[in-house]
């Protein structure tokens, strides 16, 4: 709920504008997450996680298959795009004024968003991370949109967020997996913490460059003056105020449902071993 106000009957009239003005604001911010494409990308989470899984068992079968199949199917009871994009728009309607939503209504209608929403939304699939796993070197020819992609990063703290993310996931699997396979012996957060964190910060180079390749390969369609109009749109204040709180609300989001997953991992594993 956007609005959380005491509603009272005795003033029907207030009554008919409150709820008015919470269903216009609720059709506004979904509206705005279907125009930035989040609500696109968002739907595509659980299946990038189903092919990272794949792909890890293609590289290194340590788990019978039945295994897998059990992680896949855990995977889409725990990263579930409508509970992720509830969490996503409640954060945006707390901290996206009104103003804020018709500066982002302004660019995200304009043909030139609408053309960036479409390239941002492709290149956020199974298939497209695929493509860009075999063809990453020729991405990384191109300089002026490799330095884009950089400034962008740069921009919406995209790096930042994605080490978090990759701790805090390591942190829930691990912690969880360990609790169910050794339930009698005594576990030590701290240091299993302090390990996490120096071997997810050993990758950052790693994960930085492959969010860089992302942005390249997302933005290949595009001319530099379009990327330079786009650019100058994410500097505006509306648009980091934007950007800042879908980032905090995906975090919360995909926090929520590692979390579950981290809860249901042994449960899966276990059971694709009988």
């Amino acid at each position: 709920m956007l609005f959380n106000k005491a509603l009272f009957s005795v003033w029907s009239l207030i009554l008919l504008f409150t709820v008015t003005q919470q269903a216009t604001a609720k059709d506004d911010y979904d509206r705005l997450l279907d125009l930035s494409a989040v609500t696109q990308q968002i739907q595509q989470i659980p299946s990038v996680f189903q092919a990272a899984i794949q792909e890890s068992y293609s590289q290194n079968p340590v788990l019978p298959y039945s295994s897998v199949e059990k992680l896949i199917k855990s995977t889409q009871e725990a990263f579930v795009a409508k509970e992720i994009q509830s969490i996503v728009k409640t954060e945006i309607g707390q901290k996206v004024s009104k103003q804020d939503i018709k500066e982002l209504f302004k660019w995200y209608e304009s043909d030139l968003a609408k053309k960036i929403s479409r390239e941002e939304a492709a290149g956020s699939t199974p298939q497209a991370y695929e493509e860009i796993s075999i063809n990453g070197h020729t991405l990384l020819n191109d300089k002026e949109k490799v330095a884009f992609a950089q400034r962008v990063d740069r921009l919406i703290e995209a790096t930042e967020f994605n080490m978090a993310l990759q701790e805090y996931t390591a942190l829930a699997t691990l912690s969880s997996l360990m609790a169910a396979t050794r339930p009698n012996q005594q576990m030590d957060m701290p240091g299993l913490k302090a390990m996490i964190k120096t071997q997810i910060q050993q990758a950052r180079p790693q994960v930085e460059q492959q969010l860089i390749l992302n942005n390249v390969y997302s933005y290949r369609n595009l001319d530099m003056k379009e990327l330079a109009k786009y650019e100058a749109f994410l500097s505006t204040p509306s648009a980091k105020t934007f950007h800042k709180a879908m980032m905090e609300g995906m975090k919360k989001a995909m926090e929520s449902a590692i979390t579950k997953w981290a809860s249901i991992l042994p449960t899966a594993i276990q059971s694709g071993q009988q």
